[in-house]
Parts: C-alpha cells; structure tokens; sequence
C-alpha cells in the first residue's frame, strides 16, 4: 500500500520532470505510468468490500472493474 507521501510526492516529481523535459515522448510516458500507478497500485478506501469473514477487502480501482485479483 502507498505511503501518503506517495499522493504527493508523484504530481512533485512529474511536474519537475515535464517542466525539463522538451520530449514529447517522455511526457506521454510519464501519463501513461501515472495512471497505471493509479489503477493497479493505489489502493482507493471507497472501494473495498467486506469478504465472507466480514473483514474489509482493500481494492484498487483494477480489481474492482475486474482487470486484476491483487495488489
């Protein structure tokens, strides 16, 4: 699970990265990393779900449009 550190320290260095960068290939990657770290590697609080044991189930936003199983 990201540290809370991580929802800042992320848009820091991608904004330092973009504002040296001239290549628009190296921002297309930068988005692209950004929002597959979101997707597969965040764990969102308003998505998890109880399981049968009744205890919370972390999810990411992948898991819960079913495109992956686990963290």
């Amino acid at each position: 699970m990201p540290s809370d550190g991580d929802c800042i320290v992320q848009p820091v260095a991608q904004a330092r990265l973009s504002r040296f960068s001239k290549d628009r290939r190296v921002h297309e990657a930068i988005t692209y990393y950004t929002l597959y770290r979101y997707n597969f590697c965040w764990v969102v609080r308003t998505l998890r779900r109880r399981d049968e044991q009744g205890r919370w189930q972390r999810r990411t936003p992948a898991m819960a449009a079913g495109l992956a199983d686990h963290v």
